[in-house]
């Protein structure tokens, strides 16, 4: 059973949907709680879902034995602050996804005494100083960290302060903007990463 995520309507998160489902075919859609409401989803989704169930997503749902929803909390309207954010459990690590989540959402996330250590979190919101609060990182004490960034982008991601973040914990950041496409592969308990073209970015303070 193939398995999509939006984790909201912003069109860089759901614009190539159309493109995406010519190649790829999907049983299940999952979009945050509130967001089959919205205009943009109605004009950029729903049109192009046929053959595919959509659903509504909130914490505490499971999308599948390995992959358990923690955000959002409520209805919204499928903004950042709506992001779908899920913790993955397969393979020999732990994966945390948060989309565009803002840091005020991270710490909401902070609530959950099951939320636990994690290998490898997706910096929210492309690396941007609005995502990926200290406290957040502290909590789940990820080794590496991902960006999806485009090359040369005009914000400027990932920010500074995000690397600073980081470099604080010790981690290792890969970027999309830096290293083309990437690949987190395993088998039983050995894993690997495949970046499409160089290595890990450079953090502050770093040779």
């Amino acid at each position: 059973m193939q398995q999509l995520v939006l984790t909201h309507k912003d069109i860089d998160h759901i614009g190539n949907l159309p493109h995406f489902l010519q190649q790829i075919p999907v049983d299940n859609i999952y979009v945050p709680l509130g967001m089959m409401q919205t205009e943009a989803y109605q004009e950029l989704v729903a049109p192009h879902c046929k053959g595919a169930s959509v659903q509504e997503v909130q914490a505490g749902m499971r999308l599948n034995h390995w992959t358990l929803v923690k955000h959002p909390f409520k209805s919204g309207a499928g903004d950042n602050e709506d992001s779908v954010a899920v913790l993955v459990e397969t393979g020999p690590k732990r994966l945390m996804l948060t989309g565009d989540l803002d840091q005020a959402g991270e710490r909401n996330l902070l609530d959950d005494p099951m939320l636990g250590r994690v290998a490898i979190l997706k910096f929210g919101h492309h690396g941007s100083k609005t995502s990926t609060a200290s406290e957040f990182v502290q909590r789940l004490q990820p080794n590496v960290g991902v960006v999806s960034a485009g090359v040369k982008n005009r914000f400027g991601h990932p920010n500074q302060e995000t690397l600073v973040t980081a470099y604080q914990n010790n981690m290792q950041v890969f970027s999309t903007a830096e290293s083309g496409m990437l690949q987190y592969c395993w088998s039983g308990k050995r894993d690997r990463w495949h970046a499409e073209i160089t290595s890990p970015i450079q953090l502050p303070g770093r040779p």
